[in-house]
């Protein structure tokens, strides 16, 4: 993917999880701000099922009004709940109607610092517990979109000897590391997966799903430890060194990453090897952005290895000009690749 394009889909995503945010961040304020709120004892003075339903779907909610005093002032409020809860069915809504009948009293949470700011219920509801789950994929795509901009540009900064691939030296052995994604990419969708699978599990449970603050905040610290243990995971496999192409000298062999293996043999003699060849496939090209595969080719021409592949003719030809000359075998620019070739 081009760097402009991944700019401009890193700015869009980070402006829609900017304004989710601030619009879930205002709720849970208000929810931590109504912890804080004092209590007096106040009486329902009329309640009914409002409809919301629009032309797509059918959403019914209840509506409340409760006169409560303090300090021998009266006040009236209607809020039953921060974010007013709705039911697409209008059964459940008046379920929440007939619990609390006009004349019954109430407990009635204010804000001392604004004693006519009141609510009935402060207690978070399944649905916001479903927000808060989808609010995590909609936080770290974003970040893995910029943490792959990041990479890019610091593999610009390490020259264009292997097409910014990072090239470690140890006396015989050269080891360049070929990496499809980052440890945060991987972490990114690792804990938006199991952000979505805990959001499917909670949706499937219903009103029948625990609430209160214990369980979102739980449900969210485990999402997150996913993504983290995915990260360190592949931060260690990185390290392990499964993703290297690994040329020693002195034992004339070459070692193939684990990405490349394409048959049962992971390390070969360098005299096994006849040929550097960039290929252009045509299944990955497209009018904006064309992709390239370095291979290394073996003796026998039916056998070919492909290492990596980049967007950028430069690059990929780079590569393959700095892998012929420590491989010392010739190298073929490009070929066409017909479609069913794989």
């Amino acid at each position: 993917m081009r760097t402009f394009k991944l700019v401009s889909i890193g700015v869009v995503l980070s402006l829609l999880a900017l304004l989710t945010d601030a619009i879930v961040g205002y709720f849970l304020m208000q929810y931590m701000r109504s912890m804080k709120y004092s209590t007096a004892i106040g009486k329902v003075t009329h309640g009914e099922v409002i409809d919301k339903s629009s032309d797509d779907s059918r959403r019914y909610a209840p509506r409340f009004k409760y006169e409560y005093e303090i300090d021998g002032q009266n006040f009236i409020g209607t809020r039953y709940r921060y974010i007013n809860e709705s039911f697409d069915k209008a059964e459940d809504a008046a379920a929440i109607v007939k619990q609390l009948p006009v004349g019954s009293q109430v407990l009635v949470f204010y804000d001392p610092h604004a004693k006519n700011d009141s609510v009935l219920k402060r207690d978070i509801n399944e649905q916001e517990v479903l927000i808060l789950l989808v609010i995590i994929p909609v936080n770290v795509v974003p970040l893995a979109v910029w943490a792959a901009l990041a990479r890019r540009l610091r593999e610009r900064e390490r020259g264009r000897e292997t097409g910014g691939l990072p090239v470690r030296r140890s006396g015989d052995e050269v080891r360049v590391q070929i990496m499809g994604y980052s440890p945060c990419t991987y972490g990114a969708i690792a804990t938006s997966c199991a952000a979505l699978l805990a959001a499917v599990l909670g949706g499937a449970l219903g009103r029948e799903a625990p609430t209160g603050w214990a369980i979102p905040c739980t449900v969210v610290l485990m999402t997150l430890a996913v993504g983290g243990y995915a990260i360190f995971h592949q931060r260690e496999k990185q390290k392990s060194g499964i993703y290297d192409l690994i040329i020693n000298k002195s034992t004339q062999r070459v070692k193939f990453p684990d990405c490349a293996r394409q048959f049962k043999q992971v390390s070969l003699p360098l005299s096994a090897i006849a040929a550097v060849r960039v290929e252009l496939h045509d299944e990955d090209c497209s009018e904006t952005e064309t992709r390239y595969r370095n291979v290394v080719l073996l003796k026998n021409p039916s056998q070919a290895v492909v290492i990596c592949r980049w967007l950028s003719e430069s690059e990929a030809s780079q590569f393959a000009d700095w892998l012929k000359e420590e491989l010392g075998v010739p190298r073929h620019l490009f070929r066409r690749v017909a479609q069913q070739t794989t």
